[in-house]
């Protein structure tokens, strides 16, 4: 699919479709059988006019992601079967260790900022800022074996939370340990999970109290 011939492809048939469905009954408002002279098509003048109608077409060019030069990951019991991208290593090297450092995940331009008080990975979609945090904190789990709550996430939208627990599901489900995961929302499930999956979460609010 080229972009250039899609954008123009649609324009015409945008323009055929206006034509079509908004028919000109006046006879000053068609086209005259003369060119360049008599009544024309108002219409016509409208999908001429640049801007009017149509903008573009826009292209979005985006550079690959900056991988990370080095293998070496700070984790203490995961093993990562892929090369990290620079801002996802810079999250896991301020998120990881003893003394983790104040970090925002968040989306915008592909970046990533170390300050002396936090870390802005901002990358696009597909950019894995989902990692940059969630393989840290099963990390961390994973150092402290000891039963009850180790770490709370918390979510802006259900709708966001309910596609992550599905990530630490998939994640939770390599490792073959007796790591779980819940998810609390408002309002009881009526297919709730009682019990960890590798597609799903514990989320029995009953089981989960």
């Amino acid at each position: 699919m080229l972009p250039t011939v899609v954008a123009g492809e649609l324009r015409e048939a945008v323009s055929q479709f206006l034509r079509s469905a908004f028919p000109i009954a006046t006879p000053y408002f068609q086209h005259s059988e003369l060119a360049g002279s008599g009544p024309h098509a108002l219409i016509d003048d409208l999908l001429a006019r640049p801007g009017a109608l149509f903008k573009g077409p826009y292209l979005d060019i985006r550079l690959p992601f900056r991988l990370a030069e080095t293998g070496e990951l700070p984790f203490r019991h995961l093993q990562v079967p892929f090369r990290p991208y620079f801002h996802q290593l810079t999250a896991f090297q301020r998120l990881c260790g003893d003394a983790p450092q104040p970090t925002i995940v968040a989306t915008g331009t592909a970046t990533a900022t170390a300050t002396a008080t936090a870390t802005g990975p901002g990358p696009g979609t597909g950019s894995g800022k989902t990692e940059c945090f969630m393989l840290p904190v099963l990390d961390d789990c994973l150092s402290r074996r000891q039963r009850g709550i180790k770490t709370i996430v918390i979510y802006p939208m259900n709708a966001l939370a309910s596609d992550q627990a599905r990530r630490f599901a998939q994640e939770a489900h390599k490792l073959d340990t007796r790591l779980t995961v819940g998810l609390f929302v408002g309002g009881e499930q009526q297919d709730a999970h009682t019990t960890m999956g590798p597609e799903h979460v514990i989320t029995c609010q009953k089981t989960l109290r």
